[in-house]
């Protein structure tokens, strides 16, 4: 799960306008089992229903000496959301730039360690599949080199009305704004 990308997507798609983008914050658990449900309504019975084993979320961490309200706000919903033990969260520290906070700090790597990830979980046959979370079309390539493992089931799914990853045909699942509603964070971090 691209982190940002599917919380930022989600919330220009379907936050009431104006509202902050912290009131939609995505929790990772919430949003696998709603992946999940909206996956087997669209497969029907053409597919083997999916179990969730995993679920590894990738984002960005602020710095603590930069924004330490950010960096502790961050660890606290790690700690929350990894009291599931299905649920595993990746960092990469934030990019600073010369004239922060003017110019803000961005996510530098997250997607390449997303895509390496998924393709060494590809190789090493973590799950009978895998599906990638996001709508970043720099992941494409990660989409096809785990397609190129015999016997993976490599999906993607992504919100719907927003852009889907390409590369080789593959089952999407289209989430709806009753997803992303359910998905919400509903946590208080301070």
């Amino acid at each position: 799960m691209d982190y940002q990308n599917v919380h930022l997507t989600g919330y220009g798609q379907f936050a009431v306008h104006g509202e902050p983008k912290h009131y939609y914050l995505i929790d990772p658990l919430s949003y696998a089992v709603q992946l999940l449900a909206a996956r087997k309504e669209a497969q029907g019975e053409r597919y083997r229903p999916a179990e969730l084993r995993k679920i590894h979320v990738f984002r960005g961490l602020p710095s603590n000496k930069s924004e330490p309200k950010s960096y502790a706000r961050s660890q606290s919903q790690q700690a929350q959301w990894t009291r599931d033990p299905r649920v595993e969260v990746r960092y990469r520290a934030l990019k600073y730039p010369y004239d922060w906070p003017t110019t803000p700090a961005q996510e530098k790597g997250v997607d390449v360690m997303l895509a390496i990830s998924f393709v060494m979980a590809a190789q090493r046959f973590d799950a009978d599949v895998l599906i990638m979370a996001s709508h970043d079309t720099d992941l494409e390539p990660a989409l096809t080199a785990a397609g190129e493992f015999p016997g993976r089931r490599i999906e993607t799914a992504g919100w719907q009305n927003c852009k889907r990853l390409q590369g080789g045909k593959r089952w999407h699942t289209f989430m709806k704004s009753e997803s992303f509603m359910k998905s919400i964070d509903r946590t208080f971090y301070s």
